[in-house]
């Protein structure tokens, strides 16, 4: 090995006077100013020499040196220094780097002679210094046991003190500990403090702004392995660390963490309490994931605690917790490797606890999913093998239920034997087929196929029937279905009608029907399960009828399940069948269900309001029937045909409707007889004709939704729509005006304005009956208030004449039809006068004329009059 050396001392100031090697000049400059003494120091004041030790910038060398105090120098405080570069690598590996004190040698004042390398043996090295100075209790603390923060310690002679301190420490550790001695003055080392400086109590004073831990006197130990330390660094024949590392994680250190010894302590503490508490070992488990070791040292200390700790029997230390121990045990293995031999004496501790503490077993269960995958499925495996140990107890089945739905079909999946011993099981069997059905799809195909062929003869209930023969092909629904049938007397009847009722027996009911017939059942049960099987198709519902009374073929239906609503669908187009069926509850008197049945049929519109208004004009009041009858009211918008228009307004005069209308809201009303906003042209004319054709009671009701109907027909018209449809909603303007004014004159207000903004649909009518509304009020001065839809101005007569003009002159409208507005309101002359001046209108004008036929009214033959004079 070889060390270089150099020599510092006063020549014209402090500076290199020998060396033998050329460091790089970042490292030089820290050389030359670390070798100098820091601080003022007076003439007559005798300095001892010390030790400094500090790496160099490049990381490539550490500075070993010591200093004298050069009394020959010209002026005082000045030291010489012979400093020892020793590459790193080699600093680290010494055992006792405290024995390349011996090393040093004061040389000459300004001797500037050559150097050469030193050749070293680590055998010459001397042993550390014997020390036998009480370090204080809190350096040691300082140093290892808290925060690393660079540490001043107050103390005369304490070179041996430290020196041991330095060869105990691990190479990570030591590679980068600066420390000095003696000091009068704080030292920096690349913009940091020294890691531990020593003090003269007479210098003290000069370290007030010291930004780290500051020692003085011996002081009490506050840590419980503060004199284990002592004794190692301050009492070995040769101090280190890492001899009391069982760990090994300070060789493996590659930060200089004391963090690190922290750990391994704690490591030491907790094998000593794992030897009898389990709890112990977690703690171990958190320091090894933590630890920065290689797997392959990891493992070998893993194995022997967990089987330790396992051996302990945790139940006894643990009876009320034990679920929570193995969930964070499972999740601290699996964060470390090597754990695959711990797998079966886990598993055997886990299956204890399921067969002495179900409970805590349960809460295990529940956790476990939550912890690795690998732990999830050992608990599960454990599970199972305590329920086939301890022979299917209730306490263990009932775990089962505080499982998760995943879960649960995983434990089905793992054991399909499983379900076979529960259901032959007396108690429970209910409660775990309902919960086999719920987690039966997401089993495994394998799974499936074993239930099908162990389970149908076996269930009692009904939850699983229809699963049990989901997917399956003829022959499989065959098989199932017979051992189904073969199972428990008692149950046969219950579950065959669940067969019956299943998705994948519909298309195999004859098959089904004759598997019935042959088992022994009551008559009564056989019919009532035939009459089930047979609800899809109306040619089965006519044959029980035509075999059997209707009342007790009723009474059969009633019997397999079926709802009036149900029945209603069957045998809507089966006039003779619906005709038995009204008879019977007609001459029961029980016109309820018999209004509900109506309703359920399948029929159009007119056709159940012509069957259903006897019924209603029969019925005496009630709150059944009022439901029944805003049921039917409700349903019946919005009208499509002229016989549908005819039935519902038959409906709209049944005692007690128009009360019903009565309660709604303007808004209400509107929603009712406009439930779409896009609806086809057709519902739109048939359903004001619905309206219009009511009497005079229910054109009050409506009269009061004018507006709000009218804003419907706005926002529902996106389309054009044909002249009919137009012509309604002129009529309907005309009819409701005489009921409700003011509903009206905004109702009309709005429809003009929508009418002014499609000039090329077939809206003439509607504006023809709209401005005769509005035109007065606006004549008058009134405010029309509306919500502003569109903005043609109306404000004023000449406004809203000339809006109309413009309209009809721009539009597809027939001209004729503006001049029966204007001698309807009595503004012919202007009008006429407008178009003339406004367009050279006499073309318009003339178009007007010619369309007027004077032999259809005598406001046409006028308006030719006026037009003549004008032309």
């Amino acid at each position: 090995m070889e060390i270089h050396q150099q020599h510092h001392g006063y020549l014209r100031g402090h500076q290199l006077l020998a060396s033998s090697v050329k460091l790089e000049r970042s490292d030089q400059e820290v050389v030359d100013r670390l070798s100098d003494i820091a601080g003022q120091v007076h003439g007559d004041t005798e300095l001892p020499s010390y030790l400094t030790g500090y790496p160099l910038p490049s990381g490539h060398y550490f500075a070993f040196a010591r200093s004298w105090y050069d009394t020959e120098a010209h002026r005082s405080g000045c030291v010489l220094t012979h400093s020892l570069i020793i590459a790193k690598s080699d600093w680290i590996s010494f055992s006792r780097p405290s024995g390349l004190r011996h090393l040093h040698s004061r040389f000459p004042h300004a001797d500037q002679g050559g150097l050469l390398p030193i050749r070293l043996d680590h055998s010459i090295l001397g042993p550390s210094p014997g020390s036998d100075f009480d370090a204080s209790p809190e350096l040691i603390e300082a140093l290892f046991l808290e925060d690393r923060k660079p540490v001043l310690w107050i103390a005369d002679n304490p070179e041996d003190a430290i020196l041991r301190i330095v060869d105990s420490l691990w190479p990570s550790l030591r590679s980068n500990f600066a420390f000095q001695t003696y000091a009068i003055k704080p030292r920096l080392i690349n913009d940091r403090p020294f890691d531990l400086v020593a003090v003269p109590r007479m210098a003290r004073s000069r370290f007030v702004d010291w930004p780290g831990r500051r020692i003085e006197g011996p002081g009490a130990p506050r840590h419980a392995w503060t004199s284990q330390l002592s004794e190692e660094i301050f009492r070995a024949e040769e101090p280190d660390l890492r001899r009391i590392d069982p760990l090994g994680v300070l060789s493996s250190d590659a930060h200089g963490d004391s963090a690190s010894l922290r750990m391994s302590l704690l490591w030491s503490d907790l094998n000593e309490q794992a030897e009898h508490s389990a709890v112990a070992t977690l703690g171990m488990l958190d320091i090894l994931a933590a630890s920065s070791l290689p797997n392959g040292n990891i493992v070998p200390l893993l194995v022997p605690i967990v089987r330790r700790a396992l051996a302990m029997r945790v139940a006894d230390e643990f009876p009320n917790g034990q679920a929570k121990f193995f969930t964070l045990l499972a999740d601290k293995l699996s964060r470390l490797p090597g754990s695959e031999p711990l797998r079966e004496p886990l598993e055997a501790s886990i299956q204890d606890i399921f067969l002495s503490l179900p409970d805590e077993g349960g809460k295990l269960l529940r956790e476990s999913p939550a912890a690795s995958g690998a732990f999830a499925e050992l608990t599960e495996d454990a599970f199972l093998s305590a329920l086939y140990k301890a022979g299917m107890p209730d306490q263990l089945v009932g775990l089962l239920e505080n499982t998760t739905d995943e879960q649960f079909a995983r434990l089905i999946d793992r054991s399909p034997d499983l379900p076979e011993l529960i259901v032959s099981r007396p108690h429970g069997a209910d409660s775990f087929e309902r919960r086999l059905a719920d987690c039966y799809g997401r089993l495994e195909d394998r799974t499936k196929a074993h239930l099908r062929a162990s389970l149908p003869d076996k269930i009692r209930y009904t939850h699983l029937v229809d699963e049990l023969f989901a997917d399956t092909d003829d022959n499989e629904f065959i098989d199932v279905a017979d051992k189904l049938l073969s199972g428990d007397p008692e149950r046969v009847s219950i579950l065959a009608q669940s067969l019956l009722d299943s998705r994948s027996a519909q298309p195999r009911l004859g098959v089904l029907r004759q598997l019935i017939v042959e088992r022994q059942m009551p008559l009564q049960v056989k019919s009532a399960l035939i009459a089930e099987g047979m609800q899809p198709t109306e040619v089965e519902i006519a044959w029980l009828l035509d075999r059997l009374d209707t009342e007790l073929a009723l009474g059969v239906i009633e019997k397999g399940g079926w709802s009036d609503v149900k029945l209603a669908s069957l045998v809507s187009n089966d006039q003779k069948h619906l005709a038995q069926i009204f008879r019977l509850f007609a001459s029961n008197g029980d016109f309820a269900r018999l209004l509900k049945l109506i309703r359920g049929l399948k029929l159009p519109v007119a056709s159940k309001m012509e069957i259903a208004s006897p019924i209603f004009e029969m019925t005496p009041p009630s709150r059944e029937r009022d439901e029944l009858l805003e049921q039917f009211i409700t349903s019946s918008f919005p009208v499509t045909t002229a016989r549908d228009a005819e039935a519902v307004g038959r409906v709209l005069r049944l005692p007690g409707a128009a009360e019903l209308l009565n309660r709604r809201s303007p808004a209400g009303l509107a929603k009712l007889v406009l439930p779409d906003l896009h609806p086809p042209s057709r519902a739109l004319h048939w359903t004001l004709q619905v309206l219009l054709s009511g009497e005079e009671e229910i054109l009050e009701i409506f009269a009061r939704a004018t507006a709000e109907i009218s804003y419907r027909l706005i926002a529902a018209i996106r389309k054009e729509h044909g002249e009919e449809t137009f012509k309604s909603w002129a009529l309907f303007l005309d009819r409701m005006s005489k009921y409700d004014r003011n509903s009206a004159v905004e109702a009309a207000a709005e429809s003009l304005e929508f009418a002014f903004s499609r000039q090329y649909w077939p809206a003439s009518e509607l504006v023809r009956s709209a401005v005769r509304i509005v035109y007065p009020v606006v004549k008058q001065d009134r405010r029309i208030v509306s919500r502003g839809f569109f903005s043609a101005p109306m404000d004023r007569p000449t406004k809203l004449r000339q809006s109309l003009a413009t309209a009809y002159y721009y539009s597809t409208w027939p001209p004729k039809d503006l001049a029966i507005i204007a001698e309807t309101l009595d503004i012919a002359d202007k009008m006429y006068r407008l178009i003339r001046e406004r367009w050279s209108g006499r073309k318009y004008l003339r178009d007007m004329f010619d369309g007027l036929d004077p032999k259809r009214s005598d406001i046409e033959k006028r308006a030719r009059k006026h037009l003549r004079d004008f032309l």
